[in-house]
């Protein structure tokens, strides 16, 4: 927990360079030369972003498990272990529908948002919270971390779109 907490700011200063070099390239007018349309710099700004916005969930859910008195039951470790791998694919898959070019797969992950969201309901009601205060907060905080993330996979597929769009109307 104290390496992705340490690793947070790792993020944030590569996430600062990256939006420097893409600024640089744009005064530069290296875009000219590549592969890489100059419109495309926004879409990758708010990835870089959206990747730092992951990093703090990920961080904040780090602190939690530090700071917790106590440790969770283990249905409820259990649980929150399957929710945080559920948002990670969620990222995984983002990332990889933007280093595709892939509408379809960016598509694809808000239906799968929606199935996060019902996942982490049942996860608050079969967990009985009421029943087990001193987990209560930290089950909160965590499913709330992992949500904003599945939101940030959703923001990162919107980016994807945003960037095929033009191509995808073109082949219809």
């Amino acid at each position: 927990a104290a390496g992705v907490i340490e690793r947070d700011d790792e993020v944030d200063r590569f996430g600062l360079y990256v939006i420097r070099q893409l600024n640089v390239s744009i005064r530069q007018g290296v875009f000219k030369e590549t592969l890489l349309d100059p419109q495309d710099v926004l879409g990758y700004t708010l990835v870089m972003r959206t990747l730092q916005r992951i990093a703090d969930h990920s961080s904040r859910i780090c602190e939690q498990v530090l700071s917790s008195e106590a440790p969770l039951r283990k249905v409820a470790v259990g649980k929150l272990v399957t929710m945080g791998e559920f948002s990670l694919n969620m990222v995984d898959s983002a990332m990889l529908s933007l280093f595709k070019r892939d509408h379809v797969g960016a598509d694809l992950l808000f239906e799968r948002k929606k199935q996060f969201f019902e996942m982490a309901k049942s996860v608050r009601e079969s967990l009985d919270l009421r029943q087990a205060p001193d987990d209560s907060y930290s089950v909160q905080v965590t499913l709330e971390s992992l949500g904003r993330i599945v939101e940030y996979a959703g923001d990162i597929a919107e980016v994807v779109l945003n960037l095929t769009i033009e191509r995808v109307v073109k082949q219809e």
